[in-house]
């Protein structure tokens, strides 16, 4: 009888616990950066994706993907971009503000923007972050999205990447 007491009262409290208490048991944590986008049409999601801002007013959005083995990177693929800024808007964007290289058996190969193509970023969304409960910088929140295409001398259709999406939060 005794057992049985303490199971029924465990399971009140599960149930009690559970329902009654409000509590963020599920709640996901926030990632500070993020792309998603498709590279030459398949889904391209980088494993470790940056955001940092300068007091100049640019940001440099960094992301960086790869195929493992046996603990050895195969290929890695990194991406930057850096821009001055001035707020939501259309940027077009060129080689100055874009980096492309893959990096595979030893080998980099880096690549330039197509310059007949329309390669731009949109910051769709820029807001500050009021942090008034520390005395750490306010972060920003930008997010927007980006379409680029790369030359490729042994591709000529060279590499894209399209409707791209990004999101970082950063500090100033």
């Amino acid at each position: 009888m005794k057992k049985f007491a303490i199971l029924i009262f465990s399971l009140l409290l599960t149930i009690f616990y559970g329902c009654v208490i409000p509590h963020n048991c599920c709640d996901v944590a926030q990632r500070w950066a993020e792309i998603t986008a498709l590279k030459n049409g398949t889904t391209w999601n980088p494993q470790y994706v940056n955001g940092t801002m300068t007091d100049l007013d640019s940001i440099k959005i960094a992301a960086m993907d790869g195929t493992v083995t046996s603990a050895t990177f195969n290929k890695t693929d990194t991406l930057n971009i850096k821009l001055s800024y001035i707020g939501t808007g259309t940027y077009n964007l060129n080689d100055k503000d874009v980096f492309y290289a893959t990096f595979s058996n030893g080998a980099a190969t880096s690549y330039s923007l197509d310059p007949t193509y329309k390669n731009q970023l949109k910051i769709n969304s820029y807001l500050n972050l009021n942090n008034v409960a520390t005395t750490n910088p306010n972060a920003i929140e930008i997010k927007g999205t980006f379409d680029i295409k790369f030359i490729d001398p042994n591709n000529p259709a060279g590499i894209s990447i399209s409707n791209a999406t990004f999101y970082v939060i950063m500090q100033r």
